[in-house]
């Protein structure tokens, strides 16, 4: 049986959305976001926005251009798309460059680092956080990305032989 789809989904470009979470799937998400960026999130008013966190110094951030370069740096598989409603999530091929969602955060799944898009962008953001301990995450994208591409030119390949 398909996976049910829990619209509204944005649109992420590139890259298409492989799935689309349930609220609970959202909620586990969100958890696990909160645990490695939201921590030191008392005093901050996380309630409206969960970028507050990186714009009120609650955990270390880049933020406008030099956020961007940083984020345009990875290479990763699939990244996850988490709505700042915290009701809507979804996973994405690759690094999307822009997201329909006005406020939210990309990430791969092991939290090695976030970008986060803001309806403030200029003044407030985007923001770009890293995990307290990103090297061994960042390898293990490394990893999942150049497994993907490779199974990506082999199919480029195979359809140039014919091959359905």
């Amino acid at each position: 049986m398909a996976k049910q789809a829990y619209p509204p989904l944005p649109v992420c470009s590139p890259g298409r959305i492989l799935q689309s979470y349930s609220p609970e799937e959202t909620a586990f998400w969100l958890k696990q976001w909160q645990a490695v960026f939201g921590h030191n999130a008392a005093g901050i008013d996380t309630g409206s926005y969960l970028w507050h966190v990186f714009s009120a110094g609650g955990y270390p951030a880049l933020a406008g251009e030099a956020a961007s370069a940083a984020y345009r740096q990875q290479q990763v598989a699939e990244t996850i798309v988490l709505a700042n409603d915290r009701r809507h999530a979804c996973r994405v091929e690759g690094r999307p460059d822009t997201v329909e969602w006005q406020d939210c955060y990309v990430f791969p799944a092991n939290l090695a680092w976030c970008m986060a898009f803001t309806h403030e962008d200029g003044w407030y953001g985007p923001y770009f956080a890293r995990h307290p301990r990103p090297e061994p995450l960042d390898a293990e994208n490394l990893r999942l990305y150049r497994q993907a591409q490779r199974k990506r030119e082999q199919k480029a390949y195979a359809r140039r032989q014919g091959w359905r």
